[in-house]
């Protein structure tokens, strides 16, 4: 399989590039600037702008799959996710890709969630703190749901840097505040490039050990 890994540089993406290369796969990484990446056969290292259409086709071009590892934290804009995706659905079914997988935020919510009275409280505390970034989370799995494409997003609480790797996904939203190791959160977004039983949906993953 040959995947395309946006956000290859970041902490999840660089750990997304290595299991898939251990599994096999061809990767395309797309870098903002910096390459955290040795030359190693299966690789290909793009430098890129996610906000740049031409640079999000280039990236796709070849590809079966894609991985989006991208996030606003630490950006100006803020809004990464949902501008990515702007240029990724339509550059997706110019190449006939139909398999996208991407993280966010166990903060944000989507139409098809149950979503309780806590749920809405949690919500309304994130729009205090980073209302950009929930925004932007949300924005692009709804961009997702109403892409027709085959896609699933991965909802992350709080990553930690442990080396578990262990994991369950679940439709239930979290309650308080939970974390994950950053492994887990790779781990579980490749293994969805074969495993459909999240297609169109946006799980939330839990610890699982």
């Amino acid at each position: 399989m040959n995947v395309t890994v946006l956000g290859a540089g970041g902490q999840v993406g660089q750990r997304v590039v290595a299991l898939c290369l251990d599994r096999g796969y061809a990767v395309t990484a797309l870098v903002h600037s910096h390459n955290p990446f040795a030359a190693q056969a299966g690789l290909s290292v793009l430098t890129g702008d996610i906000y740049n259409h031409d640079d999000i086709s280039r990236a796709l071009a070849g590809s079966e799959a894609v991985i989006s590892a991208l996030g606003s934290w630490r950006t100006k804009r803020k809004d990464v996710l949902k501008s990515a995706m702007e240029s990724v659905i339509p550059a997706m079914n110019a190449a006939g890709i139909r398999r996208i997988i991407t993280v966010t935020g166990s903060g944000a919510l989507w139409s098809g969630d149950r979503v309780r009275q806590i749920d809405r409280l949690g919500r309304l505390l994130l729009l205090v703190i980073a209302p950009k970034i929930l925004r932007d989370g949300e924005a692009h799995i709804e961009l997702l749901a109403q892409s027709g494409l085959d896609w699933t997003s991965v909802r992350s609480p709080v990553m930690t840097g442990s080396q578990q790797d262990s994991y369950a996904l679940r439709s239930r939203l979290p309650v308080g505040v939970t974390t994950i190791p950053r492994l887990a959160v790779a781990t579980a977004v490749v293994d969805l490039l074969k495993n459909n039983d999240f297609s169109g949906q946006a799980p939330v993953i839990y610890k699982h050990w």
